[in-house]
């Protein structure tokens, strides 16, 4: 076991989910970076928008789980009139996301 992995181990759940998400976050966003520079077509492309579509499930699966933990508590104390569920906010995990290029509008004949 690494260094960090010790002590990833010895952080409470909360601490380890919430540097997990942060990773996550980060590789997401240097994923999107590289799509950025890579062609859209090619095979690498390819298996780095599969990487960024299973990252997005794991945080939101991540996120629901919470959200239902949170609304088991909430309900033994009694609902709260002004919480928002995260399920009325966000998609099914499963459902397509746009890629960083639809979402910045990227046109790879304008860049090229």
């Amino acid at each position: 076991m690494s260094t960090i992995q010790a002590a990833m181990a010895q952080l409470l759940p909360a601490e380890r989910q919430a540097r997990e998400g942060r990773a996550l976050l980060s590789l997401n966003a240097s994923i999107s970076r590289t799509l950025l520079t890579i062609e859209p077509e090619c095979q690498l492309a390819h298996q780095l928008r599969l990487i960024q579509t299973k990252i997005r499930r794991h945080i939101l699966t991540t996120l629901v789980e919470e959200d239902t933990a949170d609304t088991t508590e909430g309900t033994a104390q009694g609902p709260s009139q002004h919480e928002t569920s995260l399920r009325d906010v966000l998609s099914h995990p499963d459902t397509s996301l746009p890629s960083i290029e639809q979402e910045l509008h990227y046109d790879p004949a304008i860049v090229s």
